[in-house]
């Protein structure tokens, strides 16, 4: 049987989650490894209206969970699990799906991201025909002593004169990204701070990142030089000066970065910075 849980099964649903996350042949990727950020999570989804959080129950046993956070304003939404920790994958899995579409009307788009040694979840995705879009790299780097040196651009925090050009261009060269030009600069989210390389007043590039403070980490959102500057060294100028910014955090001991296992070039400078890949991880998109 399937149903929402409530605060009071939030033990059972982490457990679970904690669990089988740390474990790569389970692994969902929009799913954080540590405990507490697993509490902190499930405790929002369990307590947002428009989110979900599920279980799946045998004789009142708890055997499985998923959590859905959902974006109403874009009606799309991120799958956290499933997490099976009994039973047929495949068939708890379909059962879940067939009832989070069915309970939210409103979302016409789905995410999934999961560790590419999840063969259980690539099964689920074929099985219900949800449409492969990459593969990609999950890099962190730990504090260090190493500084940055910086070369010719200038990198700063976004200055007014180019906030409506870094808008307009993000919105041009990144149409499907989860974050739009407005979104990124004016949304207001706590820790998310913009920096932009220029050189002799031209706009060469931007980066976005934000800060998790209960974790003592920052994630880099955006990593963007234009097209006509790319591969003359700008990317690591960009990269070096959010690293140089994050850490001056003394409390924020590590940086998270995506990238798509295609962009060899940037995964090669993140590497030459000391980020280490830790996983390589599959997208998936499901539009209903």
């Amino acid at each position: 049987m399937i149903k929402e849980c409530n605060i009071d099964q939030l033990s059972d649903i982490v457990q679970i989650a904690f669990k089988r996350n740390n474990i790569p042949e389970s692994n969902s990727a929009f799913c954080f490894k540590d405990y507490a950020a697993i509490w902190d999570d499930f405790s929002y989804l369990i307590n947002n209206k428009q989110s979900l959080m599920v279980g799946y129950f045998e004789q009142d046993e708890l055997i499985g969970v998923t959590g859905i956070f959902v974006d109403v304003e874009k009606k799309s939404a991120d799958w956290v699990g499933p997490f099976i920790e009994q039973g047929d994958f495949l068939t708890i899995a379909n059962a879940m799906l067939a009832y989070v579409e069915h309970r939210l009307q409103n979302v016409d788009t789905y995410h999934f991201f999961f560790h590419n040694k999840n063969i259980a979840y690539k099964a689920f995705m074929e099985e219900n025909n949800i449409r492969y879009v990459t593969n990609e790299y999950s890099l962190i780097l730990h504090r260090q002593n190493d500084v940055i040196i910086l070369s010719d651009p200038i990198v700063e925090a976004l200055p007014i004169r180019f906030k409506e050009k870094v808008k307009a261009k993000h919105n041009e060269l990144y149409q499907d990204c989860f974050l739009s030009g407005e979104e990124m600069i004016d949304s207001g989210v706590a820790g998310r701070k913009v920096l932009c390389i220029t050189k002799q007043e031209e706009l060469v590039g931007y980066g976005t990142y934000h800060v998790l403070k209960n974790l003592n980490r920052a994630a880099i959102d955006i990593l963007c030089v234009l097209p006509e500057y790319q591969a003359c060294g700008y990317e690591e100028s960009l990269l070096g000066e959010m690293i140089r910014n994050i850490f001056h955090d003394r409390e924020i001991n590590i940086i998270g970065l995506v990238l798509e296992t295609k962009d060899i070039y940037l995964i090669e400078i993140c590497q030459k910075l000391k980020f280490e890949i830790t996983a390589e991880n599959c997208s998936y998109e499901r539009k209903v």
